[in-house]
C-alpha cells in the first residue's frame, strides 16, 4: 500500500523562475530520475513536456495536469516504454520547452559584412542589436536541435540563433540597392527585411522571429572621415553646426523627433 501511495505521489514538472531556460531536461535533486507509472505530470503555462524514448520523439503534452499512464501516452505506449509490472520505470526521458517570447536577445555581426556601392566601392559594415523569439512547433525544434544538431544548452542555441540573425543582416545589406550613407537612416527598414529573410530559415527549426532591431551601424573610419568632408562640402559652416547642434539636444532627448525635422527643417531652408 506504502508503494503505490509513493508512487501516486509522484509530481514530474519544472518551474523557470528565471524564464531565462528554453529547455531543461527533468532531473530531480536526490538523482533518481526514474519516471513511475502513475506519476503526475504537471505543465504549466507556456510550456511543453517532451518525452524521449531511445533518442526517438515521443509524446508532446501541454498545459496541464496528466497522470503518467498507458491510456494517456500512445506513441510511449507504442514504444513499450510501460513495462508490465505497474512498480517498474518508465523508460523514457522527459524534457520541458518553454513556448513563451524570449526578448531582447543580443546578436552583433563576428566579421564586417562587405557592402558595395557606386560612390565609395566596397565598405565594410558593422552592425548589432536584438532580437525576439519563441518556439512555435515544439516536435519540430526537438528534431532539428536535440537530434540533428545535437545541441541541448540554451545558449548554445541561443547563440546559433544569433548567427542566423547576423548572416540574414549580411544578406539584406549585400543585397540592398541603399548607398552607404543611407543604412543608418533607413535602419528601420534594413530591421524588417532582416526579419523577414532569418524567419524563411527559421521555419525548419520550429523557431519564429518576432522582431528583429538593428540598434547601431558602423563604418570604417576613413568612410566616416569621408561623409563628414562631403557633409562639410554641402553645407556652410554655420547650418554644419546648427545642424549638429540640433543632433546633440535630440540624442539627449531634450527635443522630440519631430521637433528636430521642424528645426532641421529651417536650418536647411535659411
Amino acid at each position: 500500500m506504502g508503494l503505490f501511495t509513493g508512487q501516486y505521489k509522484d509530481i514530474i514538472e519544472f518551474e523557470n523562475p528565471t524564464g531565462k531556460l528554453l529547455v531543461y531536461k527533468f532531473q530531480r535533486p536526490s538523482g533518481d530520475n526514474e519516471l513511475k507509472q502513475g506519476s503526475q505530470l504537471i505543465v504549466r503555462e507556456g510550456q511543453a513536456a517532451v518525452f524521449v524514448k531511445g533518442g526517438e520523439l515521443a509524446d508532446i503534452m501541454y498545459h496541464g495536469t496528466y497522470s503518467l499512464e498507458t491510456g494517456n501516452f500512445p506513441i510511449l505506449t507504442s514504444l513499450e516504454a510501460f513495462p508490465y509490472r505497474f512498480s517498474s520505470p518508465v523508460v523514457s526521458d522527459v524534457y520541458f520547452v518553454s513556448t513563451t517570447q524570449f526578448l531582447d536577445v543580443k546578436w552583433a555581426t563576428k566579421a564586417p559584412v562587405i557592402k558595395r556601392d557606386s560612390e565609395l566601392n566596397l565598405v565594410r559594415v558593422r552592425a548589432f542589436g536584438k532580437f525576439a523569439f519563441r518556439v512555435v512547433d515544439v516536435g519540430a525544434f526537438m528534431l532539428e536541435f536535440f537530434g540533428s544538431r545535437q545541441t541541448v544548452l540554451t545558449y548554445d542555441i541561443i547563440q546559433y540563433l544569433a548567427s542566423m540573425v547576423s548572416a540574414a543582416f549580411a544578406h539584406t545589406v549585400a543585397e540592398s540597392e541603399l548607398p552607404v550613407l543611407d543604412l543608418v537612416s533607413q535602419a528601420g527598414v534594413l530591421s524588417r527585411e532582416v526579419l523577414k529573410k532569418v524567419n524563411q530559415s527559421a521555419m525548419m527549426l520550429g523557431i519564429t522571429f518576432t522582431d528583429v532591431l538593428i540598434e547601431g551601424l558602423s563604418l570604417p573610419e576613413g568612410v566616416e572621415n569621408h561623409i563628414d568632408q562631403q557633409t562639410g562640402k554641402q553645407l556652410p559652416g554655420p547650418k554644419t553646426r546648427k545642424l549638429r547642434t540640433l543632433k546633440t539636444l535630440l540624442d539627449e532627448g531634450i527635443l522630440t523627433q519631430e521637433e528636430f525635422e521642424a528645426e532641421k527643417k529651417k536650418v536647411l531652408e535659411s
